[in-house]
């Protein structure tokens, strides 16, 4: 059997088949996998490392990121006489960035999958001894995690 850093080291070819272990640079594959999950309706708590900022929430899919962004952008208070149509033309917008991602029971490979971003709910930010945010969502590029738990940190 391949060790995790020789079969990282291949490409997949006609007669090997993708691996969850083929990640773009700087990904962790199990990171990976967990956001695969989340893409069949599996969320979980996570806390990530990102950048210097510890946030924690809610992974989940980014299918359902781009729903919930297309109904919060369908709901945004946009003043001015073109109000209604702009929260039309970004809820359309977001609901159309949904179809780039599987919903549940659409991925055929969540092995062979290379996820670029995570996509979390219920964020908040640890600030010192505190948590900051209203739990809105959160999207950041996979590369910039540099380490997660898969636990939430809770007010003490």
């Amino acid at each position: 059997m391949e060790s995790i850093n020789e079969r990282r080291e291949s490409a997949a070819t006609p007669d090997k088949p993708p691996s969850i272990l083929d990640q773009h640079e700087g990904v962790d594959w199990l990171l990976a996998w967990i956001i695969n999950l989340a893409e069949q309706g599996c969320a979980t708590s996570i806390t990530v490392a990102a950048e210097g900022q510890l946030v924690t929430g809610t992974v989940i899919g980014g299918h359902e990121y781009f729903r919930t962004m297309a109904a919060n952008m369908k709901n945004a208070n946009v003043a001015g006489q073109n109000g209604q149509e702009l929260r039309e033309v970004l809820s359309n917008g977001m609901d159309g960035f949904r179809q780039l991602y599987p919903g549940p029971g659409d991925l055929n490979d969540m092995f062979g999958s290379k996820p670029g971003y995570l996509h979390m709910k219920d964020t908040k930010f640890v600030v010192g001894n505190s948590l900051t945010g209203s739990g809105a969502l959160w999207r950041i590029k996979l590369a910039s995690i540099s380490g997660f738990t898969l636990s939430t940190v809770q007010r003490t």
